[in-house]
């Protein structure tokens, strides 16, 4: 019996399928590290890849795709700029041809006597568009640096509401419900995205401290940004934008 497949239906099967593959990305939890009774971290749906350096994973639900990924890593510093940190800190992953904008928040070397810097940006892994997050803490009293980067396709990392979610895998964002305007962390350009993450870090580090410490003007600024941009993410209709002076706006929809 000859067989006679109709186009139309394998044209609708891929669509189908190609939808559902999407959605079961979208539906895929951003990295947050959990720690059991045994004091063992773990995250929630994702597991450890075999990798020769640092630490990779991957969602348990797609961990032979290519994206998304989560990449840590201790190691010692090299002088280490920030760019040729975060450039060290892509090559050990499939993440190509690189491009973002960092923020170095001044509160942490404050309060911690380390740098903390963090960047957002795009690239390409196998071809694909992905957006990225990236930081670097260090280096400590033997001389290490820890780094972070996770990246995913842009809908999937605007899905994870951007900027929020590695505030919230680093521990500055406990309860993401008090943000009634979760678009507003949406990663449009990496540059306010830098520079909201860096607000936020700042504002909640210089709230916790007990002492009185003499700030330089950018510090004052990221306090008063981050102090503009927490009332905007209070509201459900208030965007931000950034002036020459690089000082946050908050623009109020009707």
């Amino acid at each position: 019996m000859k067989t006679i497949i109709f186009p139309f239906l394998l044209t609708a099967c891929m669509i189908s399928c190609g939808q559902s593959n999407k959605q079961n990305i979208l539906n895929v939890k951003p990295p947050v590290f959990i720690t059991d009774s045994n004091v063992k971290t773990s995250i929630d749906d994702w597991e450890r890849l075999e990798t020769e350096k640092g630490n990779l994973y991957a969602p348990k639900k797609l961990k032979n795709n290519t994206t998304p990924r989560f990449f840590q890593i201790v190691t010692p510093n090299s002088n280490y700029n920030a760019e040729r940190f975060f450039k060290f800190l892509a090559s050990n992953t499939a993440l190509k041809n690189i491009s973002f904008t960092e923020v170095v928040m001044n509160s942490h070397y404050l309060v911690e006597g380390r740098m903390l810097v963090a960047c957002f940006g795009e690239g390409q892994v196998n071809g694909e568009k992905v957006y990225f997050f990236m930081d670097l803490n260090g280096p400590d009293l033997d001389n290490k640096i820890i780094g972070n980067l996770v990246y995913a396709t842009p809908e999937l990392f605007n899905a994870w509401n951007g900027v929020l979610f590695p505030l919230v895998l680093n521990g500055y964002v406990k309860d993401t419900t008090v943000f009634e305007n979760k678009s507003v962390f949406k990663v449009s350009d990496f540059t306010s995205a830098a520079n909201f993450y860096g607000a936020m870090v700042d504002t909640k580090l210089y709230s916790e401290l007990s002492v009185m410490t003499t700030l330089t003007n950018e510090a004052t600024k990221a306090m008063q940004n981050a102090s503009t941009i927490s009332n905007c993410v209070l509201s459900d209709n208030c965007d931000i934008t950034y002036d020459a002076e690089g000082k946050a706006q908050p623009n109020y929809s009707n």
